[in-house]
């Protein structure tokens, strides 16, 4: 069933919970919805980290999180995981507007509540993952890293420069011994 139909059939019917029926809206989701109480680990993870691959960016190698998009996303994953509610595919968004307004988000949720925290708290893990790269430790290191890469980048062409060079010839003033404790160095440099 599509939301809008879904929820058009809510108001329709003019259902709400009464003291005569506590449980009218729970009922009313179940009679309409098919409902998975819960889904394999697998598709947990799968469905964690698509939100959070999806809502993840970097620049200087610095990671960011879209922390909006990930709710949303995490949400109306959650929804089409768990039940048979037909998403607008082109706009989620609106999909999540339209069953919150009509006060049916939570209700919905809460008919795969555990499950639907234990996503939750994988989402936590998976995120906390991604953005330990952007500890301070990591980023030092990183930039050391790039800086050890230049001066390798800078070694290499003073190596190209000194082979064939001939140091006798530019220091002839120079004793045996000397010359013979530069060259060493500068053969050590190579």
């Amino acid at each position: 069933m599509n939301v809008k139909d879904f929820i058009q059939e809510f108001v329709d019917k003019k259902i709400s919970n009464t003291k005569i029926q506590p449980n009218a809206v729970e009922e009313f989701i179940k009679s309409k919805l098919k409902i998975r109480t819960f889904i394999p680990f697998v598709e947990k993870r799968q469905i964690v980290e698509l939100v959070v691959s999806t809502n993840t960016t970097e620049e200087y190698n610095i990671k960011k999180i879209d922390s909006a998009g990930q709710f949303v996303g995490f949400v109306t994953s959650m929804l089409v995981a768990h039940t048979d509610l037909e998403l607008d595919q082109d706009n989620p968004v609106s999909s999540y507007d339209a069953l919150s307004e009509a006060g049916l988000l939570e209700p919905i949720i809460a008919c795969f509540q555990k499950d639907y925290s234990e996503c939750e708290a994988l989402l936590k893990m998976t995120v906390a993952d991604v953005l330990a790269d952007n500890e301070l430790n990591v980023v030092v290191a990183k930039f050391l890293d790039g800086i050890l890469d230049k001066f390798d980048s800078i070694g290499n062409v003073f190596k190209g420069a000194l082979d064939g060079f001939d140091l006798q010839s530019v220091l002839g003033n120079f004793n045996k011994e000397d010359l013979n404790k530069l060259s060493g160095f500068l053969n050590k440099i190579k």
